[in-house]
């Protein structure tokens, strides 16, 4: 008797449209989609429970995503849900606006929160950014941000700042 287990049996729930973003891939601007990718465990093929659960944000035409954490799946899934009910009659137009801006307040506050921490943390990423050059700070800041740490970007930013102050 044998006994087949596995690891890799992924499950896709699409949670809709939801807003509409530049892709930095393709360079379309599409109404991206929400994906939540769960990855089970199997017992003779039969999905037990997922081992890892990844949220998407990515675009329709190239697939080209950002992955999300939780909590920024959450406020996703509540556009992607808002806009689901309009589009389904649930809610009339006014009803999605006034919801759609209450879950963008959120959406800022979180933002807002993570930028002045990145703000904080940048301090320790000064000397390194002054060690690269302009053509290596432009590359960084404008064509691979998803590439480095955002405190990273920051100080890299003020950098190119200070520069062309100082040029002046």
């Amino acid at each position: 008797m044998f006994i087949i287990f596995g690891w890799n049996h992924q499950k896709t729930t699409n949670y809709g449209s939801v807003e509409q973003h530049k892709c930095q891939n393709c360079h379309n601007t599409e109404i991206w989609h929400l994906d939540k990718v769960s990855t089970f465990f199997t017992f003779f093929f039969i999905p037990l429970f997922p081992h890892s659960i990844d949220y998407w944000f990515y675009c329709p035409t190239c697939l080209s995503g950002i992955k999300l954490d939780k909590n920024e799946f959450k406020n996703y899934k509540s556009i992607a849900e808002t806009n689901s009910a309009f589009l389904e009659k649930i809610i009339t137009e006014k009803e999605k606006i006034k919801q759609l801006e209450e879950i963008y307040k959120v959406i800022y506050k979180v933002n807002s929160d993570k930028r002045i921490k990145y703000i904080e943390e940048s301090k320790e990423w000064v000397s390194l950014a002054r060690e690269k050059t302009d053509d290596e700070l432009f590359t960084i800041t404008n064509e691979k941000t998803d590439e480095y740490n955002p405190a990273f970007i920051i100080a890299a930013e003020i950098e190119i700042g200070k520069r062309h102050v100082d040029e002046k």
